[in-house]
């Protein structure tokens, strides 16, 4: 199960349930951002059951870029991944950048 970044603004689901839902979601990422979608991993933390990655993302988008802190919070269970969250710092900023729209603040980078 993943919980999308979104948490639903993007008038979908908040969440994706199985692999090919997951992979979908990824893809659409990556499609609306034309694959420029990047994560600067900055950290990893991991054990037997949760892992934890953190970092900035970065995309561009019809000319706009946006960098934005992102975390990364995985669930495992007999060492497979069973649930995923994604966050991002601001959540509104970064579906009106997704979305074409400007940006609702200023402390993001975009150019």
């Amino acid at each position: 199960m993943l919980h999308k970044a979104d948490q639903g603004a993007g008038g979908g689901l908040s969440i994706a349930i199985g692999k090919d839902a997951v992979l979908s979601h990824e893809i659409n990422l990556l499609r609306r951002t034309r694959q420029t979608l990047y994560m600067d991993v900055h950290d990893i933390v991991a054990n037997d059951h949760f892992g934890s990655v953190v970092g900035e993302m970065r995309a561009s988008c019809e000319g706009r870029k946006i960098i934005m802190p992102f975390c990364g919070l995985w669930r495992f269970r007999d060492g497979r991944i069973v649930e995923h969250w994604e966050h991002v710092y601001n959540v509104r900023a970064l579906g009106d950048f997704m979305n074409g729209k400007e940006p609702t603040i200023s402390q993001w980078r975009y150019a």
